[in-house]
């Protein structure tokens, strides 16, 4: 989101996504490189010769991040990114498609270095490009582009011709917009130069760096971890702003001549060519302040205010709908106004317009708003529904638990990306008055064509009367009265179920190898815990439930009501189990393996769990998380709780056989619970992924993530092994454990 400066007024936070996107890089200096000709491929005639999903086909799939529209609403614009093994990288090049005539994607040029995102500063180790910025006659699409190190602005013509970089900056990039005239670009800036970041960088690192907040030794141990990516020149990222960025500066299309802008001369010539002035738009329809605090989240751009009708002369928007329920776990309303300022407003009068609110689009007869509400179980289903604002009446268009994201007003309905549990995403049409969902393009047509296993979305509740969905994933040659080893995957089951979250656990090639497959979402345990209104404020219903874990013992005792019923329908053999999981998935694994009423025969994790050694090796900032929420310095005089979550302090109680696949920059996290298991004789093989991040980035690391997972669920629920010679070392070693 593109700051205007730093200070805290309204119109320097809340502008629209639709115009000014986030594109930003960690870009050190660098030679350019012309651009390839198109690699990515869509052969809908590459008819598979097997049954069942394989590591491979996981691998090959294509992913769509985003999808934009043009102003012209003729036009979409995509990034499509695929793993390619033999060079251990992604590539990732730009596409079109014609949104009424040809669905064959046109080739826009390669998009670079496939990029990094990044929270608060950290690298989480998951790629998302940002979309397109078209411009304003929808000729062009402008997007952030890093070649060897290098991140400019660059443009393609949608009419076909070579890409053209636009800028040469000596400065860092981040957020910028087309100016209202079309013939350049505003885009902000840090303070410094490249050049002088990596003087300064450097020039401390030199002196030593002081240890400090900056610093989050249990993800990299050498230096502050706000700085890694400028440091040492990894990979760039989406969002890595190191510090405020305060310049503002022009580009001009035609002499590619960049000079600086002040912030009046920003506003006067990008704003008018928003949708809306924030200053005036939020003044006149006061909006609430828990719903602009709200939008200020990425999250929840999509929710703000809009103009629609023929001539923008109408304008929707969401707020909160009670005061009572603003800031733990707001409900909105849908609002609408027949003037563009929001003069007179007009609240929706049904049902349909509260709850929670994911997007809202105005469609061009100026009468009609289609808005999408997720409900359900953990929000898990998806709604669109057709509010006619001037009869205010409503018709539900489409109900599913398909997942559905980037969607854009395509004036008589949305395009869409969706994802099914058993298909990745594709681009999809929503008609907004009849409801018909139509395919527009399919990036892998080639997966729909593999025999998949039969899923079962399934609900069920737990002794505190918390209730939860997940997939069972059934065998793909499933044979009734047979009992199945079972694999939990955790902690999300949303869209196309590939490999749950972190993506390390192959589902479908589990279920093709005649594993049950358990995809487990969990749910929001504050949320029943703010409905049973023994606490409304979030600080203390964050407190309620880490104290004495709640949270995860509500989380599995949902695992393992599940597991029972599996058990007792004569599904599952109770002897043959397993629990796997990244981050928060991580921390509930090492609690399953201390607190299951099940006997687990092997787990997987990628990380540490909830543990001293986490409380030690994390940041001032995490430290100080960890005390508000009760779990103190684990030796000091009042430590709370760490003997009931830790499971490095409760290893000689753990018999399952436990797999460990870490990012080098979280090993020490795990060293407590490595070094438990040794000293205590269990069974553990941890492996190390040098250069990687909290999710696994590299298409060799997961290749190699997702065989041993698969390897190691067939050698201690199926006592089986691959034969081939590549892997007798590991079987080796495997053995040995066993043996132990």
């Amino acid at each position: 989101m593109l700051k205007i400066n730093n200070t805290p007024s309204i119109r320097k936070l809340y502008l629209p996504i639709s115009v000014i996107l986030s594109l930003i890089g960690c870009a050190p200096s660098g030679n350019y490189k012309p651009i390839s000709a198109q690699t990515i491929t869509f052969d809908g005639n590459a008819a598979p010769d097997r049954d069942g999903v394989t590591i491979d086909d996981l691998l090959k799939i294509r992913d769509i991040d985003n999808i934009q529209i043009s102003p012209d609403r003729q036009h979409i614009a995509f990034p499509v990114r695929q793993a390619d093994v033999a060079s251990n990288s992604y590539i990732t090049e730009w596409f079109s498609l014609s949104t009424t005539g040809s669905q064959t994607p046109k080739y826009l040029g390669s998009a670079g270095t496939s990029q990094l995102a990044s929270v608060r500063n950290l690298i989480p180790g998951v790629y998302q490009h940002s979309p397109a910025v078209w411009a304003p006659d929808s000729t062009m699409i402008a997007y952030y582009r890093v070649d060897s190190n290098r991140g400019q602005i660059w443009t393609s013509d949608i009419t076909g011709g070579e890409p053209k970089q636009r800028t040469n900056s000596e400065f860092e990039i981040g957020s910028f917009t087309w100016a209202r005239d079309g013939n350049g670009f505003y885009f902000n800036t840090q303070n410094s130069t490249k050049e002088e970041i990596s003087n300064s960088i450097r020039a401390e690192g030199e002196r030593g760096f002081r240890f400090d907040k900056r610093f989050s030794p249990g993800y990299d141990q050498s230096q502050p971890t706000f700085r890694l990516d400028l440091t040492l020149e990894r990979f760039p990222t989406l969002d890595q702003r190191v510090h405020e960025a305060t310049h503002y500066r022009y580009v001009e299309l035609s002499s590619q001549n960049e000079t600086e802008v002040d912030d009046d001369h920003l506003v006067r010539a990008a704003l008018p060519s928003l949708d809306y002035d924030p200053d005036r738009l939020f003044s006149s329809i006061n909006l609430s302040e828990a719903a602009q605090q709200r939008l200020n989240y990425q999250r929840f751009q999509g929710l703000r205010p809009k103009k629609f009708g023929p001539h923008l002369d109408s304008l929707v928007w969401a707020d909160v709908a009670s005061s009572e329920k603003a800031y733990a776990f707001p409900e909105l309303k849908m609002y609408w106004s027949k003037d563009a300022d929001g003069g007179e407003r007009t609240a929706c009068q049904h049902d349909d317009c509260v709850g929670e609110i994911a997007g809202f689009w105005g469609l061009d007869d100026g009468d009609s708003v289609v808005f999408q509400k997720v409900l359900g179980q953990n929000n898990s289903k998806t709604v669109f529904v057709l509010w006619n604002v001037k009869n205010n009446t409503t018709t539900e268009l489409h109900s599913s638990h398909h997942l559905f994201r980037s969607c854009q007003n395509l004036g008589a309905g949305l395009i869409c990306l969706m994802e099914t549990p058993k298909n990745p995403a594709r681009i999809v049409r929503l008609d907004g008055y009849t409801g018909s969902l139509s395919e527009v393009f399919d990036p892998n047509p080639e997966f729909k064509g593999l025999q998949k296993p039969k899923v079962e979305r399934q609900e069920w509740s737990n002794r505190f009367g918390h209730r939860t969905f997940g997939h069972l994933v059934w065998p793909l040659n499933y044979k009734p009265g047979r009992r199945y080893p079972l694999v939990v995957v955790t902690y999300r089951s949303r869209g196309f179920l590939r490999g749950g979250v972190g993506d390390e656990y192959p589902i479908m090639p589990l279920a093709s190898e005649d594993f049950m497959v358990l995809s487990f979402d969990h749910p929001d345990i504050g949320r029943y815990i703010y409905d049973s209104g023994e606490h409304t404020e979030y600080s203390m219903i964050h407190r309620k439930m880490r104290d004495d874990w709640f949270e995860y013992r509500s989380v599995l005792d949902l695992i393992d009501t599940k597991i029972s019923s599996l058990i007792e329908g004569g599904y599952v053999d109770k002897n043959r189990i397993a629990v796997t999981g990244l981050s928060f998935g991580a921390a509930i694994t090492h609690f399953a393996l201390i607190h299951s009423i099940h006997d687990l025969k092997a787990a997987s994790v990628s990380g540490a769990g909830y543990d001293p050694g986490a409380y030690i090796m994390g940041s001032d900032l995490y430290r100080e998380q960890m005390r508000n929420n009760g779990t103190n310095y684990p030796f000091g005089p009042n430590p709370g709780t760490w003997e009931v979550v830790s499971s490095a302090l409760n290893a000689d109680a753990i018999d399952a056989a436990v797999l460990m696949q870490v990012a080098d920059r979280e090993l020490m996290n795990a060293m407590n619970f490595i070094v438990a298991m040794g000293e205590n004789r269990k069974v553990n093989a941890t492996y190390v992924f040098p250069n990687e991040y909290h999710n696994k980035i590299h298409p060799l690391h997961r290749r190699a993530a997702y065989e041993r997972n698969l390897d190691w669920m067939k050698f201690w629920l199926m006592g089986k092994e691959d034969p081939i010679l590549e892997k007798r070392e590991q079987y080796q070693y495997w053995n040995s454990l066993r043996e132990e």
